[in-house]
């Protein structure tokens, strides 16, 4: 499967979105659909990978698990942590996410928060540069 940034960024919405802290999993329910279960779970175990997500106990926000023929589900309150949120700064903007797509066909989720980095990084420099 191939990182979709501009769905990584529609999972990260539903954080942002929230007016609370944590939010409950089924609130990615329109995701989890049997056409897109295998395309959510891959970008939502590729966030956790990068321990963006994490439940209450600080621990990663995993809430499924599969075996040969079923995937279960058992829903929990996750909460995006400050890497996460950090990361969001970058997908939410278009043009980096254009970049990503025009230049990194099937980009890592490490390289794509490499470059998330440098993105924000730059940015923050043009923004003390110019006064």
């Amino acid at each position: 499967m191939q990182t979709d940034v501009d769905y990584l960024k529609k999972i990260l919405d539903k954080f942002i979105e929230s007016k609370t802290q944590f939010i409950n999993t089924d609130s990615f329910e329109e995701f989890i659909t049997n056409e897109n279960i295998e395309n959510f779970f891959f970008h939502w175990d590729i966030l956790l990978d990068k321990k963006l997500i994490v439940n209450g106990q600080g621990k990663l926000g995993n809430f499924y698990s599969k075996s040969a023929n079923n995937t279960y589900i058992n829903h929990i309150e996750v909460r995006l942590n400050d890497d996460g949120y950090n990361f969001y700064e970058a997908l939410k903007e278009k043009d980096f996410r254009n970049k990503i797509k025009k230049d990194f066909k099937n980009i890592s989720i490490e390289t794509l928060e490499l470059l998330a980095k440098k993105f924000l990084d730059n940015k923050i420099d043009k923004f003390f540069s110019n006064p």
